[in-house]
């Protein structure tokens, strides 16, 4: 594979550190389950080994091994050039020693499968030469009885591949780029393993369920699976007792059941086994911890060939009992929500359609497009419902008017023809004109969403029987950054039961801005617990976007990603708010940007792009300063005025558009990247135009930053140090520190830099060369190793408390506001 998805690419990281611990004399233990790439990697850092001059010994368990006592130690002997059999264990053990050097390497895979007197004597041989070993095993599948671990010794663990990987992945195998929504289904059957992602893809691919269209890999139909997964599958099933696999049937057909409704259906050891080797995953739910099976493709399997080892016949396996309620538990992978969606509407589509077969009317085909709507194996279903039913135009029941919205939205966004979503509404408003007041505010909030511009303040309820006038005014309140308007119009719409998920997205905004993001996040935590019991797509992806937003803002990028993880994962959230699901793709774009990754950043820029118009009434809204970043020859690492007044244009346009929140957050967000006084002018005149918000505070700190009044600054800096926008305040003055370094002026940098971190002030004074880098010598000395070493491995080398060297790395990485180790020791080399 190449860039994003080869094996270089995904292990880079573990191959680092591999590569370090065998320098400092360490053995290694790679953990992972099955088809997780550990036997890859055991292979690359073989051959990283061999290529840095070291011997290396290789070997394998394997299912005749099991059987056969010394099999695997005959294979040392024979890699050695040791033909002749000894008759005596211990002349075999002396025989091996003398051929090996405690230089040796040697390497053994699936444990699991070799005979014990052989890892035995193997431990033995180790043990008298000091040998270094690197092993793969299997979690819950240790041989630590026979192959102890000796110390020093280094784990890697191999977590599952994140959603941007796992498309990266994908591309590499497809050979283009994939529709977002396929690669969460994949994501969603995967969860995310390596060696299973690339069988499932591959297999898709050759049966035409994953087909390119119109450049784009997309999925066809409503499974990905094929018979030709069989082999595949039953192959990780091999070893598994009879009692697991009647328990891995019969969670395939229930989903996830409770332990007490196991405890007397099968033997708890199947459970246990089933956790141990990675097939069985706890989740919670509102009743409390359930038990499911893990990765779903698993489920697959077991529906569409229920009979697997099990004593007689497997009856035929009904439609899964899903739980009213579902969440993952802390430390499932994201993918445990993927799946939990994509079961429910498997499981409710079907139903759905078939009411609206029966009567053709418009509550039921609303109710069907309420679920089925940016899920793109419904497309053909869609295209007859909104063909075939007849609207009612007058009178219309507030059900019966969905019907008529999800008419306008689909020609919007799906055809993108704005006159015919238009010649929906207007005729609506001919038969009904006591309606005409809702037909402007719908039209107009439509419009707010994809590019058009914030909606008027002015909206009156005349002509406005279900209140959309409310709901555009408070949206429009909010995007102008109008918090007194805004609470006024929210406060009307609760008695609008009806229009409750757009209550709930702008009260969490609502929250944000009156200067509360932490009950902004409580809010939005109880809501999303609520969608998730309700598999509420729309409400679930739209609430996530916003928890990404407020975890930006505090500064904390990994809570953020995993948000904006979980919002992509859910799936496409309807088509009102198709431009959410753009924004979240363009975090992960360019989160992708920052890690290199170029290819994943072009797709996923195109994806959103696809999705959305040119700008946008929020963060991350619309594509136009993303690209301006991406073309960027040099990215942000060399002063680029172009660059800096292309972002202002930007800017600007989304003022101009009344999206002034919008404005102020992208420029708060440039700025923490970049740092222009361009920029910094953009966001001044920006925030002036709003009542006093969240940002009042961070923009009279870019004033100050403008002016470069270190005092002022310092005072701003201070202020309230517990305050949850500090992260902010302290990014804002390292980024015009970095500017300052870049632009050539040494004092204003040390100065900046100098009282964003004052405990440190004598260590940057003393250590450090005007204009050069923030930090001491010592956290630059522990930054340098960081990219490759762990943190114990960094207090061995230098001597010092693996807390001591935790503290330095957490010290550098705040001062620079860098996001990983690797930005951070690319920084100190080029300072």
């Amino acid at each position: 594979m190449g860039e994003s998805g080869g094996n270089v690419f995904l292990y880079r990281t573990e191959l680092a550190g591999a590569r370090a611990a065998l320098r400092a004399g360490k053995n290694i233990r790679i953990r992972g389950t099955r088809q997780s790439g550990m036997s890859t990697l055991l292979r690359e850092i073989t051959l990283d080994s061999e290529a840095a001059g070291l011997e290396v010994i290789e070997v394998r368990g394997d299912h005749l091994a099991q059987h056969q006592p010394g099999r695997v130690l005959e294979e040392v002997r024979a890699a050695l050039g040791l033909h002749r059999r000894s008759r005596h264990l211990g002349e075999s053990i002396d025989e091996v020693a003398q051929e090996l050097s405690p230089e040796s390497v040697l390497c053994i895979d699936d444990p699991h499968l070799a005979d014990a007197q052989s890892l035995r004597t193997l431990h033995v041989i180790r043990c008298r030469l000091g040998l270094r070993t690197v092993i793969a095993e299997r979690i819950g599948e240790d041989r630590d009885s026979d192959f102890p671990p000796v110390w020093p010794e280094t784990t890697i663990e191999l977590a599952p591949m994140d959603l941007a990987t796992t498309g990266a992945v994908m591309r590499d195998i497809l050979g283009g780029p994939i529709l977002p929504g396929s690669v969460v289904r994949v994501y969603g059957k995967t969860g995310g393993v390596v060696g299973t992602t690339v069988a499932l893809v591959e297999s898709a691919r050759d049966r035409g369920l994953l087909r390119l269209h119109n450049g784009v890999w997309k999925a066809q139909g409503r499974s990905l699976w094929s018979a030709d997964l069989l082999p595949f599958v039953d192959s990780l099933l091999l070893g598994c007792s009879d009692e697991l696999k009647a328990l891995l049937w019969q969670l395939s057909r229930t989903g996830p059941q409770s332990l007490d409704a196991l405890v007397d259906t099968v033997p708890m050891v199947a459970l246990e086994e089933g956790i141990n080797r990675g097939l069985i995953s706890p989740v919670r739910g509102q009743s409390g911890m359930r038990y499911q099976v893990w990765p779903s493709i698993y489920v697959e399997r077991f529906r569409h060939s229920p009979t697997y080892g099990i004593h007689g016949s497997a009856p035929g396996v009904s439609r899964p009992s899903l739980p009213g309620s579902f969440s993952p538990a802390r430390g499932n992978n994201v993918a445990t929500l993927a799946r939990a969606f994509s079961e429910h509407s498997s499981l409710v589509l079907g139903e759905l359609y078939e009411a609206w077969e029966k009567t053709r009317g418009p509550v039921p085909a609303a109710k069907y497009l309420d679920e089925a709507l940016g899920i793109d194996s419904e497309s053909e279903r869609i295209e007859r419902v909104m063909n075939e039913t007849r609207a009612t135009l007058r009178s219309p029941s507030v059900e019966e008017l969905g019907f008529v919205i999800h008419l306008a939205t689909w020609a919007l966004v799906e055809r993108e023809d704005a006159v015919a979503a238009r010649e929906h509404l207007d005729t609506l408003a001919m038969f009904s004109p006591q309606l005409s007041g809702s037909v402007e505010s719908i039209w107009a909030m439509l419009g707010a969403l994809h590019g058009d511009g914030a909606p008027s303040e002015n909206f009156s309820e005349h002509q406005d029987p279900f209140g959309f006038s409310v709901a555009a005014r408070a949206a429009g309140a909010l995007m102008r950054g109008s918090l007194s308007a805004a609470r006024s119009a929210l406060a009307e719409m609760a008695a609008h039961p009806w229009l409750r998920d757009i209550y709930v997205y702008l009260q969490a905004a609502a929250l944000l801005l009156s200067g509360d993001p932490i009950r902004a996040l409580d809010f939005i935590s109880e809501e999303r617990e609520a969608a998730i019991a309700s598999f509420d797509r729309q409400m679930f992806a739209t609430l996530s976007y916003a928890a990404a937003v407020i975890h930006f803002y505090m500064g904390d990028a990994r809570a953020a990603n995993t948000a904006v993880e979980e919002g992509l994962v859910v799936g496409r959230p309807g088509l009102a708010m198709t431009p959410v699901y753009a924004a979240m793709l363009n975090f992960e774009a360019m989160a992708a940007h920052f890690r290199g990754q170029k290819t994943i950043r072009d797709d996923l820029i195109q994806s959103a792009a696809h999705l959305s118009a040119a700008t946008g009434p929020f963060l991350g809204a619309g594509v136009d300063a993303i690209e301006i970043i991406a073309s960027a020859e040099q990215s942000l690492k060399t002063v680029d005025a172009e660059r800096d007044l292309a972002l202002v244009d930007a800017i600007q346009v989304r003022c101009e558009q009344g999206y002034i929140i919008g404005a102020v957050q992208l420029a708060m967000a440039i700025l923490v990247l970049d740092f222009s006084k361009e920029t910094a002018g953009a966001l001044i005149e920006a925030e002036k135009r709003t009542e006093e918000t969240i940002y009042r505070r961070p923009a009279s700190l870019v004033a100050a930053l403008v002016a470069e009044d270190i005092s002022l600054i310092a005072q701003i800096l201070a202020e309230e140090p517990t305050h949850h926008d500090r992260n902010l305040r302290t990014r804002l003055v390292t980024a015009a520190a970095r500017r300052a370094n870049k632009e050539g002026r040494g004092e204003i940098a040390r100065k900046l830099f100098s009282i964003t971190e004052p405990t440190h002030a004598g260590d940057q004074k003393s250590g450090v060369s005007e204009g050069q880098s923030p930090l001491s010598k010592r956290e630059a000395e522990v930054a340098r190793l960081a990219v490759t070493m762990s943190n114990p491995e960094i207090a061995m080398r230098l001597g010092l408390s693996r807390r001591t060297v935790e503290n330095h790395v957490a010290n550098a990485l705040r001062k620079t506001s860098l996001r990983n180790r690797r930005e951070l020791a690319e920084f100190v080399e080029q300072n």
